[in-house]
């Protein structure tokens, strides 16, 4: 009867011991792959020190570096128009081949892919030109991926700030186009091919979250050639076009239906004969109206634009009908006291 329970004890020994040995095994299957990764991270990484991550990565100093740039919205976070300032937030994609990034994986037990932190080896000083604020560059830390073969695909997110020049004849039923221009900073076309990625000559709305006032009814770009200042020949630049529908919802409760009103209303004043103070005093306050309309209108707008809305003409042009009215209920009422 005491074996039972003896057998019992040993074979739940065993059991758990066989456990924790399969488990050991496992953990060390997964050790030695991370080791193969980590190895290879460790080699790629040293060899970029003694070679050094300043200049381009290229075996021939004569060689033209490829790099692919694209651009993927995600939001559009800001259009000041006080400032002229088009504000976004975006993914950054760039894509070209390290030469020193590559190895056999054979080698490494088939480890094809790597991530590898960006402070570490050689990234494109490609740069925002317009920007309108005093960060140059906005790109937040990433890892970047490497394949076997050195090729190199690095996303990192940003705010950008650009410079946009803003027309406001036709608000709040305006349009508006603003750009942001990427070229790299110091090197020209020759030892710096800029092109899109993929191919893709516009930008990526896959991400894209809408905003309340501004609506984006186009986004074409363009690949140009300038001379810049810090190079004889020219650099490829790539110019990111972005069309903007002003939502006009908003303004046209505050602004557009009340100064048709009141511009009706002022049509109502030549049906109250002139010795009804009520007149006077209907001019007064339709007079009163359009300087509270204009004074929106002047908050909702630019101080320093080169144009004037249509609108606030519009409105301009309502202030002489009531003013000319109360001159001439004034002047009717001095003659009617002088002649009574």
């Amino acid at each position: 009867m005491a074996e039972a329970p003896m057998k019992l004890i040993l074979a739940t020994v065993i059991f758990i011991l066989s456990g924790n040995f399969d488990s050991c095994n496992a953990g060390d299957k997964d050790f030695k792959f991370q080791s193969f990764e980590r190895t290879l991270i460790k080699q790629l990484l040293e060899k970029y020190e003694r070679l050094g991550k300043i200049g381009r990565p290229v075996m021939n100093n004569s060689q033209t570096l490829n790099v692919q740039f694209g651009l993927s919205l995600f939001q559009l976070m800001d259009l000041d128009e006080a400032d002229q300032m088009f504000t976004v937030n975006v993914w950054n994609k760039f894509a070209w081949r390290d030469e020193i990034l590559t190895w056999n994986p054979k080698n490494y037990n088939e480890v094809k892919h790597v991530r590898i932190p960006v402070k570490h080896v050689w990234t494109p000083d490609i740069v925002l030109l317009n920007y309108a604020d005093e960060r140059l560059v906005e790109l937040r830390e990433v890892m970047l991926t490497v394949d076997y073969t050195g090729q190199i695909f690095w996303s990192p997110p940003s705010i950008y700030k650009s410079m946009c020049r803003i027309q406001m004849e036709h608000f709040p039923f305006d349009h508006q186009i603003c750009y942001l221009r990427f070229a790299s900073w110091t090197l020209n076309g020759r030892r710096l091919n800029l092109t899109f990625l993929d191919g893709i000559k516009s930008a990526l709305l896959d991400d894209y979250q809408e905003s309340n006032e501004w609506h984006i009814v186009a986004y074409p770009a363009v690949r140009r050639f300038f001379r810049q200042t810090c190079c004889d020949e020219p650099s490829p630049n790539l110019i990111f076009f972005f069309v903007l529908k002003r939502n006009p919802d908003f303004y046209a409760y505050l602004l557009v239906l009340p100064c048709i009103l009141l511009a009706v209303l002022n049509l109502v004043t030549f049906w109250l004969p002139p010795q009804n103070p009520a007149r006077m005093m209907l001019g007064m306050n339709i007079l009163s109206g359009f300087c509270i309309q204009m004074k929106f209108l002047t908050l909702s707008t630019p101080s320093a634009s080169n144009t004037i809305p249509y609108l606030g003409k519009f409105c301009t042009s309502k202030y002489v009908l009531p003013d000319c009215l109360n001159d001439s209920d004034l002047l009717y009422f001095k003659v009617w006291r002088i002649y009574r």
